[in-house]
């Protein structure tokens, strides 16, 4: 009997196709410590009406090390 659970295979692939036109079920982008976005956060932030931005001033995402938030 194993405890771990089930795990599906995942295919990792970087590419420059523009986040929001991304055809992925998840997507990475970068948000820094200092609150500052990288180029595809930014893009993901104006799409999704400023959601990132909204979660950093409220402290939701902290740009922090390892840290993973799903919307």
């Amino acid at each position: 009997l194993s405890l771990a659970p089930w795990r599906a295979p995942m295919t990792l692939v970087a590419n420059q196709t523009p986040v929001t036109q991304a055809e992925a079920d998840a997507v990475v982008v970068g948000v820094f410590s200092d609150g500052s976005l990288n180029a595809a956060a930014n893009q993901l932030n104006d799409a999704a009406g400023g959601a990132l931005r909204r979660l950093i001033d409220r402290r939701e995402i902290t740009g922090k090390l390892l840290e993973v938030i799903s919307l």
